[in-house]
């Protein structure tokens, strides 16, 4: 009677970390790029780029520029960004870079192809999310006001698109974008705050269903081959 106790505990811990829900903050900032952390019950996963230690000057010329370019590139944002192809907005810099090559409407249209691949190989995983909250903010600035307007319109014809296939893949609470205009600005400035939940179970069942696809592919293959 004692040992079916112990199960029926074990059995009862088990399901609890199973279900218990695995929060993921999302932010960007133009000052410091993309940041996020994780929380899962009292264990916290801060992963937010921080600066590296200054160190003495090195009397190489190209030295400095090795070591800024490990700097942007380094961090767990960076590594993962990269994993995903958005290392475009791994780093303030980044981000600046691809702005100043592409615009903002270039980087959201890269930001959605992107995501639109991403849910194909993994829509069944991602749509288990849920963004209790979602907040995009757009501030069209310069100086020209007939160059603004034209931003205006351009980011909002490319950030429909996004909002479109996000809504359609995942589950959203009332999701907040703003673009708005400010010819005061010097020029245009993207904010994001996001808090995804998932639970455990949501990866322990994608990664079985994933295990099964690819032993039934891998049987199919050989009695084809056979």
């Amino acid at each position: 009677m004692v040992a079916l106790w112990i199960l029926l505990g074990i059995a009862a811990l088990i399901a609890f970390l199973l279900i218990a829900p695995l929060h993921i903050y999302l932010s960007y900032r133009p000052e410091t790029g993309f940041a996020f952390q994780l929380r899962y019950l009292f264990l916290r996963l801060p992963a937010r780029r921080q600066p590296q230690a200054q160190r003495p000057a090195v009397k190489k010329a190209e030295a400095p520029k090795k070591a800024e370019k490990k700097k942007s590139g380094g961090g767990i944002v960076a590594a993962f960004l990269d994993f995903l192809g958005l290392s475009s907005i791994s780093s303030a810099a980044n981000a600046r870079r691809t702005i100043d090559a592409v615009g903002v409407v270039g980087l959201l249209r890269e930001v959605t192809s992107v995501l639109r691949a991403i849910f194909v190989r993994t829509g069944r995983l991602l749509k288990k999310g849920v963004f209790r909250r979602f907040s995009l903010s757009i501030l069209c600035g310069g100086d020209d006001a007939a160059d603004v307007a034209m931003a205006y319109g351009h980011i909002c014809a490319a950030l429909y698109p996004l909002m479109g296939l996000l809504e359609q893949n995942m589950r959203m609470r009332q999701p907040r974008t703003s673009v708005t205009c400010d010819y005061k600005a010097p020029a245009i400035a993207v904010t994001f705050d996001g808090h995804l939940v998932y639970r455990p179970c949501h990866f322990v069942s994608y990664f079985f269903w994933f295990v099964g696809r690819y032993l039934i592919n891998k049987l199919r293959k050989g009695r084809s081959a056979a």
